[in-house]
């Protein structure tokens, strides 16, 4: 990544760059550089991108995507850009599995959800994954149970 965070942030600051998605914490900007950055617009987003980054950062996994930078505060991490996956035939076919929940025998999948306490639902949704170097690559994995308690269960009265 070329670009430092200075020149970044003002041109995000500007909507410089092309908004890819957006979900209820984080916004997720193409860098045109093969990053793209996740911004967060609430506590909620911050919460996603700190676990993310940790998660990223103590573990050797396979399938997550390359995170290049986050900045101290974790408003921002810059995460390696993937291709959309359309079809969830293509993650099946590449691991040799029939259906999604198979996907819970695989080694590399079972060590995101047993270590980091990641939510297998998520890994049910095309927008968790996308293809890099021809290969899946799991590019949401800030939702841990403890995310999701603190930021998004609904409270009880």
């Amino acid at each position: 990544m070329q670009e430092n965070i200075y020149v970044i942030r003002k041109k995000l600051d500007r909507g410089e760059y092309q908004v890819l998605g957006t979900g209820s914490g984080r916004v997720v900007y193409d860098l045109e550089n093969g990053y793209v950055a996740k911004v967060a617009k609430n506590e909620k987003g911050f919460a996603q991108n700190k676990v993310e980054y940790r998660i990223y950062l103590s573990s050797e996994n396979p399938l997550l995507a390359e995170i290049a930078y986050c900045t101290s505060d974790y408003k921002i991490i810059i995460m390696e850009k993937a291709k959309k996956v359309k079809d969830f035939e293509y993650i099946l076919k590449y691991f040799r599995v029939d259906r999604i929940k198979d996907l819970l025998y695989i080694d590399e999948v079972k060590d995101l959800i047993e270590n980091h306490n990641l939510i297998f639902a998520d890994f049910e949704k095309t927008t968790s994954w996308g293809i890099i170097n021809k290969k899946p690559a799991i590019v949401d994995y800030g939702f841990t149970r403890q995310v999701r308690l603190k930021y998004y269960k609904k409270k009880r009265r």
